[in-house]
């Protein structure tokens, strides 16, 4: 599941979109205060609404361009576990500024500590903080690390 929260501004102050993706592939719900106001999925090449009350062109082409600068949560988890095959176990996307990174027990924590903050930063290349949870499947030993 994706979740990202859209700013959209209007001449009645700034309005927040949720945005979620169940399923790869599948539509982009919009909600607004908790409340479902339509789907969006690109077709043909173009972002178009599938569903829900009327929301603006401009509005909808934003959030695709929005949606698609966000590629990259969905690369990340698949990066991170090919930069460390053998001891990260799963990632899961929290949401577009949150992960939880989940290593094997068997492994030193300290040390890929130390190796997670050195190379990490090369990885995130996004414009806002992103917050990595980094823990051990079924001890209690865990770290963060905020990269901006």
């Amino acid at each position: 599941m994706i979740r990202l929260d859209f700013p959209w501004s209007t001449s009645n102050g700034r309005i927040i979109h949720t945005i979620i993706q169940e399923h790869r592939n599948g539509p982009y719900f919009i909600y607004v205060q908790d409340i479902l106001i339509g789907s969006i999925q690109k077709v043909d090449g173009n972002w178009a609404q599938t569903s829900g009350d009327e929301i603006l062109d401009d509005i909808i082409e934003n959030m695709g361009m929005f949606i698609q600068e966000q590629a990259n949560i969905a690369k990340l988890p698949d990066e991170i576990k090919a930069l460390w095959p053998t001891e990260v176990v799963a990632v899961e996307v929290i949401s577009d500024a949150a992960y939880l990174i989940i290593i094997g027990d068997e492994i030193d924590i300290t040390k890929f500590e130390i190796e997670f903050r050195d190379q990490i930063t090369d990885w995130v290349d996004q414009q806002w903080q992103v917050k990595f949870q980094v823990t051990k499947r079924i001890s209690e030993e865990s770290f963060e690390v905020d990269v901006n």
